[in-house]
């Protein structure tokens, strides 16, 4: 991924000879979202994190079995917090995705 100051917007989805999107520049976008994207970019915030890693501690110490993530943006378990986190960048993303691949914002 080309690394700008994020003004350029998200890169463009590829796609290959056939039509198919190029599942790199998919990749891509996500990647862009998360870093330039505010909203969608919540999930790599300090706070997050610091929410993040107390409720694993707390996990362990009442005995559970965790598996041990990293970083929070690792973890896809959609508890509690997550669910607004993941949801918020999810629909940021998809709703761009959707506007890449028919010309329109999506409208339900």
């Amino acid at each position: 991924m080309t690394r700008n100051n994020g003004s350029a917007g998200p890169p463009a989805l590829a796609r290959d000879e056939i039509g198919d999107i190029n599942t790199s520049s998919l990749a891509d976008v996500i990647e862009w979202f998360l870093t330039y994207d505010q909203r969608a970019g919540v999930i790599r915030h300090p706070k997050v994190e610091e929410i993040f890693h107390c409720k694993q501690e707390e996990q362990r110490r009442e005995g559970e079995e965790i598996y041990q993530f990293a970083h929070a943006e690792d973890r896809l378990d959609l508890t509690c917090c997550w669910i607004e986190v993941l949801c918020t960048a999810e629909v940021r993303i998809m709703g761009w995705i959707y506007k890449e691949l028919y010309g329109k914002p999506y409208s339900p």
